[in-house]
């Protein structure tokens, strides 16, 4: 109430934050998205097609079905920042792994896109091999620890194959 936050821990902090956050959520997507942002899209691209500023065939005449197709939009709002980035980031990771969180989900809690992540390290990894570089944080490259990673056997035919 005070905002004093001279007396917390870190359990605590993170637990009214949390709580705090699933609120903030909730508002954003039951309110600001679908009360607002989607009612405005769909006016926007209405108004779009009809004057002839976006071409989206079978939108006017398509029937509903059609309409919906071109309204689907992820709406995904700015991410938070993080009491402890190392702890919750370690967390995120194990989550990732366990088939718990998709990556697409992590990455969506940094208010990002994750088909625009990717590609981005598509590009940044194909610059970095047309250049010849090799970064310590490139898992095609190295081990978590970030040495060379060590190389493999071709299991058909016993033959050393470079990491991949």
């Amino acid at each position: 109430m005070t905002g004093d936050l001279s007396g917390v821990n870190y359990s605590s902090i993170r637990a009214g934050l949390l709580e705090f956050r699933r609120r903030c959520e909730m508002v954003q997507h039951s309110v600001l998205v679908h009360q607002m942002c989607r009612p405005v899209w769909a006016a926007w691209m209405k108004q779009a097609v009809l004057s002839g500023a976006l071409t989206a065939p079978g939108f006017a005449r398509g029937g509903a079905a059609r309409r919906r197709q071109y309204l689907q939009v992820k709406w995904i709002p700015q991410g938070w920042q993080w009491v402890d980035p190392e702890k919750e980031f370690k967390a995120m990771l194990l989550a990732i792994r366990a088939g718990l969180m998709s990556r697409s989900e992590a990455i969506s809690t940094f208010g990002y896109d994750a088909e625009d992540i990717d590609r981005e390290i598509a590009a940044d990894n194909a610059r970095a091999d047309a250049l010849g570089l090799v970064f310590d944080s490139d898992p095609r490259h190295t081990a978590k620890d970030g040495a060379p990673a060590a190389s493999r056997t071709d299991a058909t035919a016993g033959e050393p194959v470079a990491a991949a």
